[in-house]
């Protein structure tokens, strides 16, 4: 399946580099030895690390290593997240400035800061001015954060994810959607396979209808048509791609990403994927297809098209999925910020009953998180009338988006009970698509 081999990345500690140096971008991250995007706090990093190291700072959090920090001088960029206290600690090492992260109001009450300028001899600079009406209110509420770096934050966070995402949609990875290895618990090992580099797949300058003869799922349940033995359409392109099942890898891989993903046990992380993963793939293509191919049926990242233009009126659920979730976003013009929210928002599912209590807690503050970001985005760019209304129709977007992904988990289970389903049907596919 084309899997990149397990090579640590080593590099001494850098020292803070001259603003003369800054003038060329380096070439790979200082902690992980990813591709670098540029000077970050004062250390030449990739986005993922200076997200990580700001985003741990701001939020006082401390890690613990389950192998006394023994992994610290092998992360790479294959595998960072899988120790959060070592990745924090070469951020440190390599000399990443916390004093740089201009959202600290008031960095002499952050304890990581204050650990870290201890740890290299440094002190706070004595302050010769007095202090403004806003640094008092700071002061005499330190946890409060303005609501617009907290906003800015999450968005470029989930901004940078949506490209790492996209990345993974044009890639080489196209592991064999028959293969009995390719099930839930496999996409569930391991830390999240974003940041691969599996190098692009070719693209189709022209849309492609697939090739394969496509029947609705409401025509075969309605004539008793069973799925046919699979086997791969010799006209078809050496480069497709199987994207009803390997779509769905995909998203597991972004889904996998979130800190919050982390805090479920097993169980919790295989119910709320079941549960989230067929929206998230049908809205993600949907956008793709309304913001990058300007169309209006779905169109896959190498040019193909899964489903005909002269639907007949039977295929409602081929209608709903490939049509009928761009035409909502039409309609709200959606733009690329509203729909990484929308779908961080779909992420967070906390009303699964197969849920612990603790596990809906989780899920439910982030989706409040993200939801009061949508809303201040949208009052902030469409107005006090505008925002508030478009706000009501992405919720009904969801909430749309369920009922079709319902549909078709009845359909599928109404397949089964007729025998139709066919002996060949992906088992990554039937576990997420089964009721």
């Amino acid at each position: 399946e084309g899997a990149m081999d397990d090579k640590s990345w080593h590099s001494k500690p850098q020292s803070i580099t001259s603003s003369s140096d800054r003038l060329v971008c380096p070439n790979t991250c200082a902690v992980c030895g990813d591709k670098a995007a540029g000077y970050h706090y004062d250390i030449g990093s990739c986005s993922g690390c200076k997200t990580f190291f700001r985003r741990t700072i701001q939020t006082e959090r401390r890690f613990h290593c389950r192998f006394n920090g023994q992994c610290k001088e092998s992360i790479n960029k294959e595998d960072r997240v899988r120790c959060r206290a070592c990745r924090f600690d070469r951020c440190v090492d390599v000399g990443m400035n916390p004093l740089a992260i201009t959202s600290i109001p008031v960095p002499e009450s952050n304890t990581i800061i204050c650990d870290i300028l201890r740890k290299r001899g440094l002190e706070f600079p004595i302050k010769t001015e007095p202090d403004s009406p806003s640094d008092i209110k700071i002061k005499i509420f330190p946890h409060l954060q303005p609501i617009e770096n907290l906003i800015d934050r999450t968005i470029e966070e989930l901004q940078f994810l949506e490209i790492s995402h996209q990345r993974l949609r044009r890639s080489k990875l196209n592991p064999n959607p028959h293969d009995p290895s390719l099930q839930l618990d496999w996409c569930l090992a391991g830390p999240s396979r974003l940041g691969f580099d599996y190098g692009d797949a070719p693209v189709s300058c022209d849309s492609l209808t697939f090739p394969a003869k496509h029947i609705p799922i409401e025509i075969r349940i309605r004539d008793r048509i069973p799925y046919p033995t699979w086997a791969r359409n010799v006209d078809a392109p050496p480069f497709l791609k199987p994207w009803l099942t390997i779509d769905l890898l995909y998203t597991i891989e972004w889904i996998k990403t979130f800190e919050f993903f982390s805090e479920l046990s097993y169980a919790e992380k295989r119910v709320l994927v079941r549960a989230v993963t067929r929206k998230i793939t049908l809205l993600t293509s949907a956008f793709f297809s309304f913001d990058n191919r300007k169309s209006d049926v779905t169109v896959m990242p190498d040019g193909v098209v899964l489903t005909r233009r002269d639907l007949p009126k039977e295929a409602l659920q081929d209608r709903d999925y490939n049509f009928g979730i761009i035409e909502r976003m039409r309609r709200v013009n959606m733009d690329k910020t509203e729909y990484v929210l929308l779908k961080a928002m779909i992420a967070c599912d906390p009303t699964h009953e197969d849920l612990s209590t603790a596990a809906r807690s989780v899920l439910q503050e982030q989706r409040d998180r993200f939801s009061k970001s949508l809303m201040s985005y949208l009052l902030a760019k469409r107005d006090l009338v505008e925002g508030p209304a478009a706000y009501v129709e992405m919720l009904a977007l969801i909430a749309w988006l369920s009922k079709a992904i319902k549909r078709g988990k009845e359909n599928c289970l109404l397949l089964s009970a007729l025998g139709l389903k066919g002996p060949d049907i992906p088992v990554l596919l039937e576990e997420i698509l089964s009721p």
